[in-house]
This record gives structure tokens, sequence and C-alpha cells, in this order.
């Protein structure tokens, strides 16, 4: 069935990491190395390699990631605490505890949580030391945003919301590069530091809720939402049902495409990207309610969601049900 009620999108709002820049590659192999020296110095008999590639972080805070390091991996705290000089945990804690409870988890503060987010100040760190080396941008990126702009009002309805520190996140947009021209791709103009259009929702338990508190005034249901991970998804939906979602696999990070659309469409998803070339098509289509006939020919493979039933250009209905594992045909 083929929504048309819905009104059309003013606004939209871009997660970072794996939407306009294609970082998770490199945050993911400093943090693993840093989380694999801490376990060789506390814990030797651990083996390492049963962490994976922690994919399953993916849209999830930096602080937590050592949280869990600590607590499902049984590492000793002394010992973290004693070889990073963790040495006053009240003085921690009562900085942190102005909210009363971890603002990540919404539950108390605990010691292997206090001493998460100091790893995690490290964590962040290094990766932003890997970053300035230069990463690429995802491909199109600054094309789409110029072209969504376009359908949107204008870039004063664009904003960014992430959960990564502000330091963080503006050494990313600052240092990515365009992978065809080998130059900066300029994302930081792209997303200016005005107006609380570049948000950094580190320290909340849902940076689309705290987005929503800044004054935007931007009606939910006619906000556009562009995330690529199941977590950031789940997220704007808890946040806001009323927010559309456009995911995107389009990093190299995912290596299986259509297994992460699946995941971001049962998250809540209305329809996933696997270039950012076809992002404003998708947006567009969007607009008109995905009747079948107005489907754009996009440049790549294109996942919808089954309750809108996306029709192929020979007319053939293609569900997600009936279709997940090939891509809708061009």
């Amino acid at each position: 069935m083929i929504n048309t009620a819905r009104k059309p999108i003013k606004y939209a709002v871009f997660d970072n990491d794996g939407v306009n820049i294609d970082s998770e590659e490199v945050a993911i192999r400093v943090l693993r190395e840093f989380a694999n020296s801490i376990i060789n110095q506390v814990k030797p008999e651990f083996d390492v390699q049963t962490l994976g590639d922690y994919k399953y972080f993916a849209g999830t805070s930096i602080d937590v990631i050592f949280d869990k390091l600590i607590t499902e991996n049984d590492l000793p705290l002394d010992d973290i605490k004693q070889i990073f000089g963790i040495n006053d945990l009240d003085a921690i804690r009562h900085e942190f505890e102005k909210t009363g409870t971890d603002p990540k988890t919404n539950a108390p503060y605990t010691d292997a949580s206090l001493v998460g987010s100091v790893l995690g100040k490290i964590g962040t760190d290094l990766t932003i030391q890997a970053y300035r080396d230069g990463f690429h941008a995802i491909f199109g990126i600054e094309s789409a945003l110029k072209q969504i702009d376009m359908l949107i009002g204008g870039s004063k309805n664009r904003a960014l919301c992430t959960t990564s520190p502000t330091d963080r996140m503006n050494v990313c947009l600052e240092s990515a590069i365009n992978p065809t021209t080998r130059e900066n791709a300029g994302l930081a103009g792209l997303f200016p530091d005005i107006d609380n259009r570049r948000i950094s929702g580190y320290g909340y338990p849902n940076k689309y809720a705290y987005f929503e508190t800044l004054g935007h005034n931007w009606a939910a249901d006619e906000t556009v939402i562009f995330e690529d991970s199941k977590s950031g998804v789940e997220k704007a939906k808890a946040a806001n049902d009323a927010y559309r979602i456009i995911g995107t696999v389009a990093s190299d990070f995912y290596d299986n495409k259509p297994e992460q659309a699946r995941a971001l469409m049962n998250a809540g998803a209305d329809i996933v990207v696997t270039s950012m070339v076809d992002a404003p098509a998708a947006l567009n289509w969007m607009n008109t309610g995905f009747y079948p006939e107005q489907k754009p020919s996009f440049q790549a493979p294109v996942y919808l969601n089954d309750k809108y039933e996306a029709a192929s250009p020979t007319g053939q209905i293609r569900s997600l049900a009936a279709n997940l594992g090939s891509p809708s045909k061009q």
C-alpha cells in the first residue's frame, strides 16, 4: 500500500560517520588496537580475536564501547586504573553526576562506566590523531547535499547530528578527503558550526531527542533523517516516530550491503540507498509517496520498505519480503 497522505519533506538531518564520511574502518581499527592493548596488559590469557571487528558497536558512544569491553570480558578494574593513572573515581563521578544518571544508558553510574569514560577519551584522542592523516568522504556526498538543499529549501534546513564528541566531529568534517579529486571534501563548510546545525549528541541517551530540544522547531513529520546504523535508526524512531528515515549503506565499511539494508529497515528505515549519489532521488521519490510509476532511475541498488510495495520499472511488485536477497532492479 502506498502512503500518499504524508507531508513533503522540508528538513533533513544527517548522521556523520558512515553517512558523510567513510570513517568507520579507521575508527574501528584504532579502537580495536587500543582495546586489544588493554586486554593484553590486564588479561593476557584472553583471546583478543574473539572481540571481532566491533561492527556491532557502530552508532554507539565510545564510552559505552569501553564500558562493555570491561564488563562483558570481566576485565580487572584495579589493573586498568593503575595502568592509566585513574586514581579518583569519586572526582569523575562527581563531574558526571550533575545529571544524576549515566546519560548514555539512563542508569546509575558504575565504576566500569566511569573507567570506560576515561578510556573513551583516550580512544577519541587516538582516533582524532588517525583522522588527521586523512580519510575519505563518502563518494558523492558533496553533490548529494547540494541537490538535497534544492529539494528542502536550502542548506538552512539541513543539520548534522552525531554521537561523536565535538572535537572528533569537527576534525572529521575538516579532514575528510574527496575520494575522486583527492582534495578536501569541504564538509566543514557544508555543515557550518552555526545555528545548531552541527550537533554533537555525545553524552545523551538519544542524540535525536537532544536535537529536538535545541530550538529548531522542525516538525518531525516534515523531517527526514539519514542514518547508516541500526542503533541510529532506532534512536530516531524512539525520539519521534513521525521521522522518516533514509538508510544508507554507501560506506565501504559495509561488506554485506543487503544484510545491513535489512537491519536498517527492520529498525524502521523507509528506504535504503547503497550510494549517496541516489540520496536526492530517494528523497524526491519519498515526497511522491513512493508511487511505482514515479520511481527514479537509480544509479545503484535501492531497497524499499515493503509497506510501500515499490514496483520495478516493469510494473512487477517487489516487496522487501519477496526481494530481500537481491536489490531492487533498475
